[in-house]
């Protein structure tokens, strides 16, 4: 089933937002930080982390479990795209749901939401979603909504969930990435823009070290952030050039760290507010 996309505003000519100044980010919370999940501690499955950050949103916007009337969540749990199948644990746990996602239909029953009128597992990921989260509210289709976004992690299981990338041959034009690695990655994409750039203007790698060093230097001022808890030290220029080679000439300094976590919002109409 293909998701609603009409309530995007993405065409030209549709003037100012109906609801522009009505609804309002009252509540954040946020989970646990783990690098991946190690497929055994349920606390820290995606359900369980899920659980962690909802709650704390509900208690940060001094809101009750009884006040939440909207459950919205993305089924892409991985920057636009979801894991591949992984073993289950035996029975009753013969589902995705808790483990590597969290539905709303899930959360619902854990937190026992009995409240929840407008349930929403398919939007889509953390950017449009929170757009779509304030039109369910604009709309009133839900007075006050939660919203989540899980960013999964599993060990070793990049690609997966492309057939394409488990084939014992590599035919055709594959023959020239399928044997190199995972070859859709952002950091694929934005090498070809980078070598690009440096050949236009003359530029190297090297260019790049203080834009890496001040984004760790601003992590780290983070207390909860990955770094902060588990790298908790600043990399010089001579860490960052002789980083470890990814896709030449990017090292692993200029990659994103996935991480294991969720957070979670809530969002009521403004007219709800007590200014």
């Amino acid at each position: 089933m293909t998701s609603d996309t009409s309530w995007m505003r993405n065409r030209e000519g549709m003037g100012i937002w109906e609801h522009r100044g009505k609804v309002a980010i009252v509540g954040w919370g946020q989970s646990h930080i783990d690098r991946r999940w190690d497929g055994v501690s349920l606390d820290r499955s995606c359900g369980g982390l899920t659980k962690e950050a909802c709650l704390k949103a509900i208690s940060d916007a001094g809101l009750s479990l009884d006040d939440i009337d909207g459950l919205i969540t993305s089924q892409e749990t991985r920057a636009e795209q979801t894991w591949a199948p992984r073993p289950y644990f035996d029975p009753p746990y013969d589902t995705e749901d808790g483990l590597t996602k969290a539905s709303a239909e899930w959360i619902q029953r854990e937190l026992g939401l009995k409240n929840a009128k407008y349930l929403k597992s398919d939007a889509p990921y953390v950017g449009p979603m929170m757009g779509q989260a304030a039109q369910a509210v604009g709309d009133g289709l839900c007075e006050t909504a939660l919203v989540w976004y899980p960013m999964v992690n599993l060990e070793g299981r990049y690609g997966h969930n492309n057939p394409q990338n488990n084939n014992e041959e590599a035919p055709g034009a594959s023959a020239f990435t399928l044997p190199w690695g995972y070859q859709n990655g952002a950091m694929f994409n934005n090498l070809v823009v980078f070598q690009q750039y440096c050949q236009k203007y003359g530029k190297s790698h090297d260019g790049l070290a203080p834009l890496c060093l001040n984004l760790r230097r601003n992590g780290l001022l983070t207390p909860w952030s990955y770094y902060s808890l588990f790298e908790p030290y600043q990399l010089s220029r001579e860490d960052y050039l002789n980083g470890r080679v990814i896709e030449e000439p990017m090292v692993i300094h200029d990659c994103d760290r996935p991480i294991n976590t969720c957070a979670a919002f809530i969002l009521p109409p403004q007219s709800a507010l007590k200014i």
